[in-house]
Order: C-alpha cells, then structure tokens, then sequence
C-alpha cells in the first residue's frame, strides 16, 4: 500500500512537467521515456510488472518486480604471456521472464575486462584478461542511466593461470572434455560420418555451415531417442527427398551407416528436406540451409485391426495403498466413488512427443472397446481405483503400444469428481500422495503383467515451487479467456517424462494463487534406483470446454524450468500474464469447416498443396502435423460416446521463422506408403463419427523457442520444442487430402 500511495504522489508531481520533459512514450503506455526513466519501470514494456495494467494506469506498476542476475565461467584460455575467461552473465526478472531490456554494467578488481556482449535474449558474454596470475572478483550490476541503481548485483570469483613451460594444462575446474568442436571455416569442414540427434547442423554438426553444393542427410532409430545411455542405431534405406528452388527434386536412400549423400551445384539454400520410411512417419524440414539434416525415424502408431499381433499391452495391479510397501497408509475415507477416492494414473513416460502439444488424452485413456465392461462402465483403464477389501483388484491395462523400452510410473492420490471426469476431465479434482516406478521392455503381440509398488512418497520430503497461473487467453472464435486451465508438473527422468499432477485447481470457485507444485528430492533414492533423473519442469494449459471426456483443438501452452536456488528449494514460476501466453492460430486455407462436429470436414488440400493460416508474427517456427483419426467408443448404456476421436501422426512439416504460408511437397511417387496422406483406419457405417479414407486432421502450433538465440539452421534439435521452447499455441480441423 505504502508504494501505491508513493506512486500517486509522484504521478501528482510529474503532473506539471512539460511537454518537453514529458517527451517521447515509446510503449504507449501514458508515461514518457524521460518519466519512466526516473520511475525505473521499463520504457520498451507498457506493463513493467506484467499485471495487464499499463504503468501509466497502475498504482504500483512495479509491485514485486525485482530483478535477478546469475554469472558463470563458460571458457578458459592461457598462455605463458597472458590468460583469460570468458563470463556469461543472464539477466531475469522475479517472473523468471529473461530480459534485454535491463541495462548492465560490469567491474572487475583485477585485469582488464572487454566490452559486453549481448549474445541471446537475457544473455551477455565479456572476457577478462590478465598479465599474471590473480584472482579478480567481477561484479555486474543494474544500471540507470548509466549508474548503479541497486536493483541487482551479480559478483563472482574468478582465478585466472598463466601457462607455465613445464605444464602444458591449463589449470582448470575438472569436467568432462567436450565434443571435438568443428572448424568454423566452412572450406576446412568435413563430414565424420558420425551420427547425431535429430535436427539440423545437430550437436557435433552445429559448425558444419550452410549448403554449398553438398547435404548430408541421417536417418537414426527413433526407439533409441529419450533414452539415457542408449546408443544412436542407423536406420538403413530411408527415403530422402530434397525439393530444389528451381522446383525440381533430388531422390535418395540411406546407406547401412544411416546416411544418404547429395551432391549438386543446384544445392544452394534454402531447400525443403523430407524423410520418411516404410510404415513410418514421415518428416519435413522447409527452407533448409544447412549441410546436414538428421531425422529420427519413428513407426506410425498400432493399428487396432493389428494391436494383437503388432502391439504390446501392459497389465498390471498397482500396490501400496495400505501400507504395503512402507509408505504410510492413504485416507481409509476415501472410499466413496462419488466423492473422494484414492486412485493411481499408471502411464508410460511419455517419449518422442513434444509436450507443448500435450493434453488430457496422454493423462486418461479410453476405456478399452475389447474389455467385458466397456460398453457398461466408462472409467479409463489406466485409472486404478483401490480396493481395501480385495488390494489385487486394483488393476490397469495399457494398450497398442509400439514394441520398446518403457518407464511405467503410477501417480497415486485422493481424487474426487471421477464419475464426471468421463465426461470433462478438466474437473478431475486430484492430490499426489505417492509414485511407483518400473523399467520395461515390451515385444509385439506380448501382455506383459506387473506389479507395480508405491514407493516414492509425495507428501513429504518433496521440494515446492510456487506457481501463479490466470489471465488465460482469448479464444479467437468467441472473443472471450479460453474457459479451462491445467497445471501439469513433469520431470525429465532422462528415460521419459513423467507427470507429478493433475492440477485441475483453476476450474473451481476459490482458486487462489500461488499453487504449490510437488517435485521429488533434488537427490531422490527411489529415483536413483531406477537410473532416473530429477529436472522439474512444468506445463500449463489453456484449453477450450471438453467434450465427451477429451479436449477440443485449441490449446494455448506454456512451459516452465523451476531452478533451484539451494539443495532443496526451488524458485517461483508465472503464468498469470495474458501477455504471456501465447495466442491461437486462425485457418485460412483450405477453409475450415463450419460446424464444430468432431466429424465436420472443411475443403479439401488439392493439387496446389497450398496451406496458410493466421500467426503470431514474432513466432520462432511453426510445426504442422497431418494425423488421421479414429473414433470414440459407444457407451450402450448411456448412449453415448466415451471419449473424443483419437488423432495418430502421419507427418510433420517445420517451417521456420514467423512464416504463415507454405507449400506442401509433393512426394516422389517412389516414395514408401505414397502418398502418406491417408487414414489407415476408415470407421464403419454404424460408429459415430465418420471419417473415411481421404479424410486427414490438419495440426498448426506455432512455437515461442528460447531463452537462448533460437537459429533454425544451426544447431536446432528436435527436442528443443521440449526443452527449450516457452510456448506453443494449437489449434485443428479435419481436411481432405
């Protein structure tokens, strides 16, 4: 209150200013650059605290805005005559938000210290050098016109060793040496034949430059990816196409090394760069200038005519409720279906999907079509319900899964609304209590039964962040806040990534912030056994009103990395800014259809193959994926469907940049499963939904990637729209191919 009422006064002061002093309002925001200046609010942002207030509107526009530096050695050099380090500096607010627009000064109390350098967003580089050996302590600091102003302070100890004749090593902190670094002269490159990650110019490559005349493109295994310690395999005789900007195309395959080579005077970027395999999903890079693309090779999802013969199923019971395992007992009143029940989500790490796409369906399956009760009774099956009387019955199935390495996890808890759920899983009310973990290997066509102990204790022990979640975005279609929020924590155990919750808090009366969000221990024993690590992440979700059990296309997505500021402590997370989350797509071609039926289709693609939405135009790329589609379940009791239609990828396209239009590539008719864009699975007269055999779901997310300079044509992994990216806006309709 005390810094409102300042904040008036002030306002009453500057009043008076002339128009002179009032000067330029760079951010429209009502108060001039001079003022802000004075203020300390920021005269690029309108809304210095992110509270949706303009400053020049606000009472408090800088009410708990801090700021907060954090520096570190990056490299070290030596000579006998002269050594240095290069410092990397970030600067974020309280928001946990990187920031440029923060002016930095930096001192140093020994040796001489170059200009600094901003190299990414909320990022900046300096070296210091010294004649001799020392130890110079480094402080960085917020500044205002030019002058320290207290806001933030940064220092940081650092050794710097001449190199004597006698030791050849520079003395350095012990680490593990890095990857042979690629020359960056583009003449003095050469190809190793080694293979890398997916992506373009990936990991050892990211120096490997831009197209000159030459493309090396790599096919992995991609039932080897999201794996610690699983070693890259080649996939042999995949299909390459690189579309040429004289709109002719090169064809190739892979050899047994996973590598097919192109060369041409004609390979000048940008190119457009698919590959693909037989029963595989198919994927395309657009405007490529890179000389080398590596694309991870994933099989297409079971068909349910071949989950038999072709799928794995897991199958199981889930153990500890009572105390059985050691973990202290769960609520013995929660035993009222129709109120609170203690239940356990089994699932498999969730691996090889991007999680800024995710939603309620990789959380609760639908019920199995196969099992005696699914036309009677509408409780997924990976929902498992305790029974105190009879403990074995708290059983799970998971099903049509790819053959492969799994972590199986359950995360048990006191869940309430679940009968409801069915029907709009946003209103699942849901409290962790404890986690199970197993490591599996699945074949096709095998049923794999298991235990499945609870042996990680949620309720104590945990480390908390603290999360404001709000201000959700409009729905273009209405023009009003998307109506359902969710708060899904994860951790990247290196093996999978595993959900700790499903926050459904924000759709109730009496939400309040902040939430308090549950991480095992920084060093967790369960974990370890496990070979599973702990970096906590958290996705939150603005979706459209469920339908039928499921979500409707639209979701806006927002990803967030808690640090830990000691042992045990991790820092806060936001996502209460409407500035912040990102806003949804609009189709333009092929023209949506009219209705909102889960079976309404809109145009078709055509020969043109021509596609164009509305995007965000400060968007880092846009992924569009084409899926095709397989009905819900009929409930004959009830009447009705059980869960929405589920969507099963064929293809995705990256198209780089803030691009709001492509042109799709037509495939050499060579091609495996020409021409790829087909339902393999068309419904039958009598299902519900009806989507035949050239009916195909067009998928457009747009990705915000960061915090570091996002560069499509070096060094971009695929899985940077996990790890890196901060955003993702979704949205879908049906199309004919």
């Amino acid at each position: 209150m005390r810094s409102a009422i300042k904040w008036m006064l002030v306002c009453l002061l500057c009043a008076g200013c002339s128009s002179e002093t009032a000067g330029i309002d760079a951010d429209g925001d009502g108060l001039s650059d001079h003022q802000e200046r004075i203020f300390g609010t920021d005269p690029n942002n309108p809304d210095t605290d992110g509270d949706t207030l303009p400053d020049g509107e606000d009472l408090a526009p800088l009410e708990g805005v801090g700021y907060a530096l954090s520096a570190s050695v990056s490299s070290r050099e030596a000579t006998e005559t002269a050594a240095s380090a290069r410092l990397s500096v970030s600067v974020r607010d309280d928001r946990g938000r990187w920031l440029d627009s923060v002016a930095l000064g930096v001192s140093a109390s020994a040796g001489s210290l170059s200009a600094l350098e901003h190299v990414a967003t909320g990022l900046y580089e300096v070296t210091l050098t010294a004649a001799e050996d020392t130890v110079a302590v480094v402080t960085f600091e917020t500044l205002t016109d030019g002058r320290p102003d207290g806001r933030a302070a940064e220092t940081i100890e650092v050794r710097l060793s001449l190199k004597t004749p006698d030791d050849p090593k520079i003395p350095d902190d012990p680490k593990i040496p890095d990857d042979p670094v690629i020359p960056i002269d583009p003449a003095a490159w050469t190809f190793d034949g080694e293979l890398e990650v997916p992506g373009i110019n990936p990991g050892r490559y990211a120096n490997a430059g831009r197209l000159s005349g030459a493309l090396y493109v790599m096919a992995v295994d991609g039932s080897g990816l999201d794996w610690a310690g699983e070693a890259l395999r080649p996939w042999a005789d995949a299909f390459v196409q690189v579309d040429l900007a004289d709109g002719s195309h090169l064809v190739g395959r892979t050899d047994a090394r996973g590598i097919a080579y192109f060369k041409d005077d004609r390979l000048k970027g940008p190119v457009d760069v698919t590959v693909g395999a037989a029963g595989a999903r198919y994927t395309t890079w657009l405007g490529v200038d890179a000389r080398v693309v590596c694309a991870g090779i994933h099989q297409r999802d079971v068909l349910r005519r071949e989950a038999d013969t072709k799928g794995a199923r897991i199958t199981g019971a889930v153990r500890g409720f009572w105390g059985e395992t050691g973990l202290e007992t769960f609520p013995p009143e929660n035993n009222n279906v129709f109120g609170t029940f203690n239940i356990a989500i089994v699932q498999v790490g969730i691996r090889n999907m991007p999680l800024s796409s995710m939603n309620t369906g990789a959380v609760l399956l639908t019920p199995d079509e196969n099992s005696a009760s699914a036309a009677y009774f509408d409780v997924p099956p990976n929902l498992v319900l305790a029974n105190r009387s009879d403990p074995s019955a708290a059983r799970f199935a998971l099903r049509d899964l790819k053959p492969g390495k799994y972590t199986v996890f359950a995360l048990a808890g006191a869940g309430g609304n679940i009968m409801e759920a069915s029907k709009n899983p946003y209103v699942m009310k849901f409290e962790p209590m404890a986690m199970g973990f197993k490591e599996v290997e699945v074949s096709a066509g095998e049923t794999l039964d298991l235990t499945l102990d609870l042996t990680l204790d949620m309720r104590h022990g945990t480390d908390v962040s603290k999360l404001r979640f709000g201000n959700l975005p409009n729905d273009p279609k209405t023009g009003k806040p998307l109506p359902m929020g969710l708060i899904m924590p994860l951790i990247n155990t290196g093996k999978g990534y595993v959900f700790l919750d499903v926050n459904t808090a924000w759709n109730f009366d009496g939400f309040k912030n902040p939430v308090s969000v549950k991480y095992p221990g920084n060093v967790s024993e369960v974990l370890s056994r496990y070979g599973l690590d702990v970096q906590p992440m958290v996705v939150g979700l603005a979706a459209r009103q469920a339908v039928n059990g499921f979500d409707r296309p639209g979701i806006s997505t927002l990803i967030r990395h808690p640090e830990r500021i000691k042992n045990s402590t991790l820092g806060d997370s936001y996502m209460d800014s409407r500035g912040d989350w990102p806003v949804l797509p609009e189709f333009v071609t092929p023209r949506p259809p009219v209705s909102d039926a889960f079976d309404a289709v809109g145009d078709a693609l055509g020969a043109a193959r021509y596609i164009a939405w509305k995007g965000a135009p400060d968007a880092d790329m846009s992924v569009i994926r084409f899926n095709y589609m397989t009905p819900p379940i009929h409930n004959k009791i009830l009447d009705s469907d059980i869960g929405a239609s589920q969507s099963h990828l064929l293809w995705e396209v990256y198209v780089p940049g803030a691009d709001t239009e492509i042109v799709l590539p037509e495939l050499d008719k060579g091609a495996p499963d020409y021409p790829v864009l087909i339902n393999y699975e068309p419904t039958a007269p009598g299902d519900a939904y009806q989507y035949d055999a050239q009916t195909i779901e067009l998928e457009i997310n747009t990705y915000y990637m960061g915090p570091r300079a996002f560069d499509y044509q070096s060094n971009f992994l695929i899985d940077d729209v996990n790890m890196n990216a901060w955003g993702v806006s979704q949205d879908s309709y049906l199309i004919r191919r």
